[in-house]
């Protein structure tokens, strides 16, 4: 029995007479690690682009919806009115609901914000601040985003992505 133990001991040792192999190892990771953490960084930034890119799809398509959803200004309503003019979208309250969301949501790496989103009705940017609408005519809101991550900032020549999203919808 004790002849096996002899036996094996020399074969415990016997790494360490590569000599000129000993530290291959940790030159192989020196070598890969640079790469590995390089991929492993541009996935998280593709996950975290993807994301945001969702954010501002829901952002846009929650402030199409809310200017889908005519708003009724009270004061304006009077026995002599237009029902028709009555109908009205909130600009500033569509904007800041949009604005909130991707405020709140969009994941940053540098300290630039998402672009103020622009709401369009009949094809024109809307300037007043409620301008009336009819059933059935659209309303389109865009926002964009331009994404930089850590790895991709370092190329932001080579990888420069804005994020768009738009949506449409027509009043109700």
């Amino acid at each position: 029995m004790n002849s096996d133990i002899q036996h094996s001991r020399p074969r415990l040792h016997s790494s360490a007479r590569l000599g000129p192999q000993q530290g291959a190892t940790t030159v192989e990771f020196a070598l890969t690690i640079g790469l590995s953490l390089t991929l492993m960084f541009a996935i998280i930034e593709f996950a975290v682009a993807m994301y945001n890119q969702g954010v501002l799809v829901h952002a846009t398509r929650l402030g199409a919806r809310e200017a889908s959803l005519f708003w009724v200004d009270p004061p304006q309503i009077t026995s002599d009115s237009d029902p028709r003019e009555d109908q009205r979208i909130h600009r500033d309250a569509i904007l800041d609901s949009i604005t909130d969301w991707t405020e709140n949501f969009v994941v940053s790496f540098t300290a630039e914000d998402p672009a103020d989103p622009v709401l369009r009705l009949r094809g024109a940017t809307v300037a007043t601040a409620t301008p009336v609408v009819a059933p059935g005519e659209e309303v389109r809101v865009d926002t964009a985003f331009q994404f930089r991550g850590p790895v991709t900032s370092v190329l932001a020549s080579a990888f420069d992505y804005p994020q768009r999203a738009r949506a449409v919808m027509r009043v109700e």
